[in-house]
């Protein structure tokens, strides 16, 4: 089976990453990047909670108007 010399894989966790084929450097482990963001989780967080009480409020305001 032939291997893509354009992937290797990250020290730190073993994930996939990328190489430049001519200067050989790797680039950033998508994996620990990710679990280095301190904004995807809080920014989760309020698109839940905002997604919730949007669905609540349309619900709401639905069934008023039906029910008068």
């Amino acid at each position: 089976m032939a291997t893509n010399d354009n992937w290797g894989s990250c020290p730190a966790c073993g994930g996939p990453v990328m190489l430049d084929p001519v200067t050989g450097i790797r680039e950033a482990c998508s994996q620990c990047v990710s679990k280095k963001s301190k904004v995807s989780g809080w920014l989760g967080i309020w698109f839940v909670i905002l997604f919730f009480l949007g669905t609540g409020a349309i619900l709401y305001f639905s069934i008023r108007t039906l029910f008068p």
